[in-house]
C-alpha cells in the first residue's frame, strides 16, 4: 500500500517539505526491522518495535497536517507562517 502511494505522488512529494515524510518512512521501517529480526538482548523488544511504530506515525501525521495547511494556504492565496508572528 506504501509502495502504491509513493508511485502515485511521486512527482508531488518533492514539492512539499518531505523531511517529516522521510522520517516517518525510515521509522517505519527500523519497526519492520526490529519486528524481523530477534533482539532479545533488549530489555523490551516489542517497547522498541511499537515505539518506533508510533513515532512514524507521529511524524507521518505531522506530515499530512502541514502539508495539507500549506495546500488550505495555496487555494486561500495566504502565505503559511511557519516562524512565530512578531510581537
Amino acid at each position: 500500500m506504501m509502495l502504491a502511494y509513493l508511485a502515485k505522488l511521486r512527482s508531488t512529494i518533492p514539492g512539499t517539505d518531505f523531511v517529516p515524510f522521510a522520517i516517518a518512512l525510515g521509522f517505519f521501517f527500523l519497526s519492520l526491522f526490529i519486528d524481523q529480526n530477534s533482539f532479545d538482548w533488549l530489555p523490551d523488544p516489542y517497547l522498541m518495535e511499537d515505539g518506533a511504530r508510533f513515532a512514524g506515525i507521529l511524524f507521518w501525521l505531522f506530515y499530512f497536517f502541514r502539508t495539507a495547511c500549506q495546500a488550505q494556504a495555496v487555494i486561500h492565496d495566504k502565505p503559511v507562517d511557519t516562524e512565530d508572528p512578531a510581537p
